[in-house]
């Protein structure tokens, strides 16, 4: 029927041989197509999936709004942290009872932190009220990341993490349809060197690999923003190999 240019009004999903389809949806939405699909005896498992970036990204088109919106959709005060968390615990909950099984997170960075509970406060305070600059937006972000593992923990959804995605870059796409619809770029991404500035436990040999990644992190950087050869990167991927060796033959 496709290659015909043909598709039935309503595709079964018996017809596709279709079990399981998820969807990423925003905590703002009230997931009214999930609950139409529910009550239509489809036999297949169509799920929603909690894609909270509009309401934890300062960064975010409207955040502060979204965030008022959030508490008057879940009946919470989101002007206080603590009723900020619990509007979004709700509305986890709220996915979760129609079939959502996990979370997905698409932060510009990987780093987490975990602030005292005045601390988190006060920035986030200072987020909604459109007074932190990019260091605080950043550290927002990774405090937020930290509470929704805090929360997978609680409410058992599986904590999806994809940072480091270059979006919205294709300008004719994001015209016609909007943020976030594909045609993303990956960026170099680092997974650990933020941990030096708050662990001060690390092995002189582990803040020494630290050290040889950031380096490569560099290179990697300079040839992207250069457009420089890919001799480069070969220097690059030999420092790394020489840096694994020498790790492996001081435990010899």
């Amino acid at each position: 029927m496709i290659a015909a240019g043909k598709l039935p009004d309503s595709p079964s999903p018996e017809r596709f041989n279709l079990e399981v389809l998820a969807t990423t949806d925003s905590p703002l939405d009230p997931l009214d197509d999930h609950k139409t699909i529910r009550e239509s005896g489809w036999k297949a498992r169509i799920l929603p999936t909690f894609r909270p970036d509009p309401v934890v990204d300062p960064e975010f088109e409207g955040f502060a709004g979204n965030i008022a919106r959030l508490g008057e959709m879940t009946g919470e005060d989101t002007s206080t942290w603590a009723g900020y968390l619990n509007a979004l615990r709700g509305t986890r909950l709220r996915f979760r009872d129609l079939g959502c099984t996990a979370t997905d997170h698409g932060h510009p960075t990987a780093r987490t932190a975990n602030l005292p509970t005045a601390q988190a406060a006060e920035l986030f305070s200072r987020v909604i009220a459109g007074r932190a600059d990019a260091q605080q937006q950043e550290l927002f972000r990774a405090q937020m990341l930290t509470e929704m593992a805090r929360m997978s923990l609680e409410d058992k959804l599986v904590m999806q993490i994809h940072p480091g995605s270059a979006r919205n870059h294709n300008r004719k796409l994001y015209e016609r349809y909007g943020r976030d619809l594909g045609a993303d770029i990956p960026m170099p991404t680092n997974y650990v060197d933020h941990r030096i500035a708050c662990h001060s436990d690390l092995t002189p040999r582990a803040r020494q690999q630290i050290a040889h990644r950031e380096r490569d992190r560099k290179v990697i950087n300079d040839v992207y923003a250069g457009g420089q050869t890919a001799t480069r990167f070969a220097l690059c991927s030999m420092s790394s190999a020489m840096s694994a060796a020498s790790g492996a033959s001081s435990r010899l």
